[in-house]
């Protein structure tokens, strides 16, 4: 199967991925005199392939994302799907990333193996650095000539820095929906793959709603060709037992049960936004007239600073979100700096109440900024859910990275998928932060305060 990405005489010249019946026509051009065909023809899936894996197995699209159910066969396509990339891409560099590396090691590398090396015997793997190397005899099966080259490289996605220094023919990224595998994780694999106009299979169940479905998914009709997304439930997997599906459908609360058996992003219980909408609560970009009242939210921190600016229509009392800001590693006078724009001066709020002492770095810099009258960050995030209530906050819609964060933003679950107090990775949502301090300041309807005191605490926590 030929990718659709440019015609067979066009990868010829670029040395990417070429199908089985040109590999004796390449030999020819490179003078490889040891060249014989490859024993190995990797372009049939192997037959106990359900339909749903049949789909994401067939696609043709530059990024196949697999979004299933629990136990539904999506880790055991990731081995036969990377390695029918490599005898397509030929010797050079591939990734296989996870979460974690105990995440990886626990499922992702197991079953790498057992087709890399046992079942096809193409090469080994070493623990001691992370990764499979093919061997002699493993590149004439894939290959038809033993002095081919190939690693594959086993990353994980809590630190996106440590994915930035290869250059890959082919990724699969393993359970990227969860938690611990950041969108700066996937947009680093994606700068990897520029060169080779490499493929990748995204393979995971939908644990949370967060980047993958806001910044990928979503995205997909819009990317076209680009990506797929393939759909199949746990119940796809001809091995197991619909009465344990069943017993999962009558204990779990239906939101639960859609992401981790059907393999569908819904909205969980505990969002702490479930009601803020892109098409309610975002708006196109305007110019802000001059006369209109500014506001301005901090979010401090010596690695992550932040604020978002408000302003308000002072004839419908609509405050509108118009900028954000995330800087690191700076002083509070080259914030300040930064922050200057022809426009009027906002009043500033930030911090929470024993954060004096940034509050005071600020004002020296020319920036004063007071302290929030409402220092509960429960009930500053009741504030912001009441102005989106009664549509008097707005945002301008260019402003993605805040409008992920509100979207992704969600309460702990316990075991039962009941939401606890607790704010899951708060503390990395630092635009979220300056907006709920910008929300101090903002005026509330007389229905938007009715709102605000029926939210003042989150689900599961009595007042």
């Amino acid at each position: 199967m030929a990718r659709r990405t440019s015609t067979d005489s066009e990868r010829s010249r670029e040395g990417l991925a070429l199908p089985l019946e040109a590999f004796s026509d390449r030999a020819r051009t490179e003078g490889l005199s040891t060249f014989k065909e490859p024993e190995l023809d990797l372009e049939t899936s192997p037959d106990w392939f359900h339909e749903g894996q049949r789909r994401a197995w067939n696609s043709k699209a530059r990024t196949v994302a697999v979004i299933a159910g629990a136990q539904s066969g999506k880790t055991v396509l990731g081995p036969w799907w990377l390695i029918r990339e490599m005898q397509r891409c030929g010797p050079g560099d591939y990734a296989i990333v996870g979460p974690t590396i105990t995440l990886i090691e626990r499922k992702a590398i197991p079953e790498f193996a057992e087709v890399f090396c046992r079942t096809l015997g193409l090469g080994t793997y070493r623990s001691t650095d992370h990764r499979f190397v093919l061997s002699e005899e493993g590149a004439m099966k894939l290959f038809g000539k033993p002095d081919a080259s190939l690693t594959v490289f086993i990353g994980y996605a809590t630190k996106p820095d440590s994915l930035e220094s290869a250059t890959y023919k082919a990724i699969w990224a393993d359970e990227a929906g969860q938690s611990d595998f950041q969108r700066g994780s996937w947009e680093a694999l994606d700068r990897r793959r520029l060169v080779h106009q490499a493929r990748a299979l995204i393979t995971t169940t939908p644990y949370s709603w967060n980047w993958l479905k806001t910044d990928l998914l979503d995205r997909a009709e819009t990317l076209g060709t680009d990506i797929e997304v393939i759909n199949f439930a746990t119940t796809a997997n001809p091995r197991v037992n619909p009465a344990e599906v069943e017993r999962a459908r009558r204990v779990l609360p239906d939101w639960r049960f859609a992401m981790m058996y059907e393999g569908k992003f819904t909205r969980p219980a505990g969002m702490v936004y479930a009601d803020f909408r892109r098409d309610t609560h975002t708006v196109p970009r305007f110019e802000i007239p001059q006369d209109w009242q500014r506001f301005m939210g901090v979010d401090f921190g010596s690695r992550n600073t932040a604020a978002v600016w408000v302003a308000l229509d002072p004839q419908n009392g609509i405050h509108y979100v118009t900028r954000t800001y995330h800087d690191a590693g700076q002083s509070p006078q080259d914030h300040v700096r930064r922050w200057r724009h022809d426009e009027p001066e906002p009043l500033r709020v930030g911090g929470a109440p024993s954060e004096g002492d940034w509050r005071e770095g600020f004002a020296e810099a020319g920036a004063p900024i007071q302290r929030p009258a409402i220092a509960a960050p429960e009930v500053q995030i009741a504030r912001v859910r009441a102005l989106f209530a009664e549509r008097k906050l707005l945002i301008f819609d260019d402003l993605e990275r805040l409008i992920r964060e509100l979207e992704s933003l969600s309460y702990c679950v316990n075991s039962d998928g009941d939401p606890l107090p607790e704010i899951e990775r708060e503390s990395t949502f630092h635009r979220h932060a300056a907006l709920r301090y910008a929300c101090t300041l903002l005026a509330l309807g007389e229905e938007a305060k009715k709102i605000e005191r029926a939210h003042r605490f989150p689900p599961g926590k009595k007042a």
